[in-house]
Order: structure tokens, then C-alpha cells, then sequence
């Protein structure tokens, strides 16, 4: 499953209550939230993208202190285009794929790694999770 949580943490996960296995085959979408959240997500399984939100200076405060505890066998690199171009960069409105550079390379400062170490291990999620063969 590929979901999206925004505002909504307690009520999203009381809805896993019992049905725990379809969480590491899952993908919490455009992780948003803070430290606390997380480590409940990724107590149950789940994958979590990040989007070009982690470069939000104003907004994304709770989610860089987040990423600090996100392992590198459950992160996924997403852009959400058109949607959260990555703040910064000097970028037109309207976000495009490519500008996942953005996103991988913030969100590797906030993890501590390279960006290449990061996205080494984001395609094999990716790969894993959507069983893709390399």
C-alpha cells in the first residue's frame, strides 16, 4: 500500500490495529511528521518517503529532527512533483522529477550520510519493496 498521513497519526495508526503484516509491504507517502510518529511507523514496518518537504525551512523542523532516527533499510526518496519543490534551490514553481537531487541531497545532511550512501540504499528499498529485479 502506498498511503499518506497528514495531521492524522493517532487515527492512521489505530487503523493497522490487527492487521500489522500489511505494514512492511507499505509505504507511508510524503512523511511529514515528527520524531515521536516515526518511531511508531517504523516500530510496525513501514517504508517512509521523504519529499522535497525536508527543505522547508519554516515547516519542516519536527521532520529533520525525524529523519535523525530514520533507518537507511526503510527510506524512500520521493519529489511529490508537481507538488513541494524543494525550498532553496532556486527552482520554478512547479516541481518535476528531477528534482529528487534536492530532496536526496538535504535529506542526506539531516540523516547524517552521503547522498550517495543514501540513494544506494533508497533504490534497494525501492527494488525490494516493489520487487523490482536490479
Amino acid at each position: 500500500m502506498f498511503l499518506h498521513e497528514r495531521d492524522a497519526a493517532y487515527d492512521f495508526l489505530a487503523c493497522f490495529k490487527g492487521h500489522e503484516g500489511l505494514c512492511p509491504q507499505s509505504v507511508v507517502h510524503c512523511y511529514t511528521g515528527d520524531k515521536k510518529t516515526l518511531e511508531k511507523m517504523l516500530d510496525l514496518g513501514f517504508y517512509i518517503g521523504i519529499t522535497g518537504w525536508i527543505c522547508y525551512e519554516r515547516r519542516a523542523a519536527p521532520l529533520r529532527d525525524a529523519v535523525s532516527i530514520l533507518p537507511l533499510d526503510r527510506v524512500l526518496i520521493e519529489t511529490d512533483a508537481p507538488y513541494l519543490t524543494p525550498r532553496g534551490f532556486h527552482l520554478p514553481r512547479t516541481n518535476v522529477p528531477n528534482n529528487i537531487t534536492y530532496v536526496a541531497q538535504t535529506l542526506a545532511g539531516y540523516m547524517g550520510v552521503s547522498v550517495e550512501e543514501l540513494t544506494a540504499h533508497a533504490k534497494a528499498n525501492t527494488e525490494k519493496l516493489f520487487k523490482i529485479q536490479p
